[in-house]
């Protein structure tokens, strides 16, 4: 049994969302993960799920067929945030808008050596974060397991977020008749 997911490393990806869709700036996200990781006593999270990273940089992209979703992981620290994303498929655009989010771009095959040099302490991962990346993360640092907070985060939707699914179903409806 294959699974083919189209993992494309050479389309372009990543492309940003206007705030008048994602209700959030991506700013604001960030620093509302960084209050629940206080809570959690971690002070980094790595981030491995797809269309949670989509959520949070209010991104979206074209790597995997039929969702809006870009291979990456997303650290986020008590100080700084990494995108680790095969370079070329960012405009300049995109990068200009994370640049300006203070977001900084990695290799994303950087991942796994920056997690076993990571030195500050309590890293948090999700349970479905992969082992390689466990294993590294654990080198230097404690690892905490623990749900990722923008899984309910995301669950959470707000004003402009329930505006878009009322004018979609909408849309569908008139599209119905």
């Amino acid at each position: 049994c294959s699974l083919n997911l189209n993992l494309s490393f050479e389309s372009v990806s990543g492309i940003h969302i206007d705030l008048e869709y994602s209700g959030e700036p991506c700013g604001h996200k960030i620093e509302r993960i960084r209050q629940v990781l206080k809570g959690n006593g971690a002070k980094g999270l790595l981030i491995s799920a797809l269309d949670e990273i989509a959520w949070v940089l209010n991104m979206r992209g074209t790597d995997v067929h039929c969702n809006p979703v870009f291979v990456s992981y997303l650290l986020i620290t008590s100080v700084s945030a990494t995108l680790y994303i095969h370079p070329d498929k960012l405009t300049a655009e995109t990068r200009r808008y994370l640049t300006e989010n203070q977001i900084q771009v990695k290799d994303y095959f950087h991942v796994a050596k920056d997690l076993e040099e990571y030195k500050e302490e309590n890293l948090q991962l999700s349970g479905s974060t992969n082992y390689a990346l466990y294993q590294a993360a654990s080198r230097h640092s404690k690892v905490l397991l623990h749900d990722s907070p923008v899984l309910y985060m995301k669950a959470i939707k707000n004003e402009t977020e329930i505006a878009g699914f009322h004018q979609s179903s909408q849309l569908v409806m008139k599209m119905a008749l």
